[in-house]
């Protein structure tokens, strides 16, 4: 017969600890799928991809963050898209002072991955750098444990200072000891 464990409603450590490993888990593979979605803009952008211009034709947001959706022409016509994501172009018209809400449409010089990628990329204001609150979010479980980890094993910052100061207290004695053998060779003459 099985034995059973009433439920009082606490939560265990070893429960605890699964919650928080699978956390940390989804927020790494996260920020891996973000880094290589990103390399996959910074490809296309410094030389791997169809360059042409994007007409952002609307703006939403959502949560975490605004995105905007246009069409795509590369720059021999050869490549048409419609209604694809644009990246980087919420921030660019912020910065131009238009907003995303803009009601007209705004061109915008643009470059996608290849022909059939399903998102373009804005050549000005660094898209694929700038991270949103979503990867700001998915950071502080990954990072968490390296800091605590850093601490365990390095002592911390109060450590580093410990090591610092011995660092200057024997080179103070160095300098101490020269100025002795100074005074005790001026004195020998």
């Amino acid at each position: 017969m099985a034995r059973t464990r009433p439920d009082n409603g606490a939560i265990s450590l070893s429960g605890l600890l699964n919650f928080c490993a699978v956390v940390i888990l989804v927020c790494a593979l996260f920020l891996i799928i973000d880094v290589r979605h990103r390399m996959t803009g910074y490809r296309a952008v410094y030389g791997q991809g169809v360059q042409g211009t994007a007409t952002v034709t609307d703006c939403g947001s959502h949560l975490i963050s605004t995105y905007c959706v246009g069409d795509f022409t590369s720059a021999d016509g050869r490549v048409k898209r419609s209604e694809i994501r644009v990246n980087g172009a919420a921030e660019l018209l912020e910065e131009t002072g238009r907003g995303p809400r803009s009601a007209a449409p705004v061109l915008v010089p643009a470059v996608m991955s290849d022909a059939g990628a399903g998102e373009a990329w804005t050549l000005q204001g660094k898209p694929w750098l700038r991270p949103g609150k979503a990867q700001l979010l998915a950071l502080v479980p990954v990072a968490a444990p390296v800091v605590v980890l850093w601490i365990l094993l390095r002592g911390g910052p109060g450590a580093r200072r410990q090591r610092i100061d011995h660092v200057r207290l024997i080179r103070s004695r160095r300098t101490h000891q020269r100025e002795i053998a100074r005074i005790r060779r001026g004195r020998a003459g």
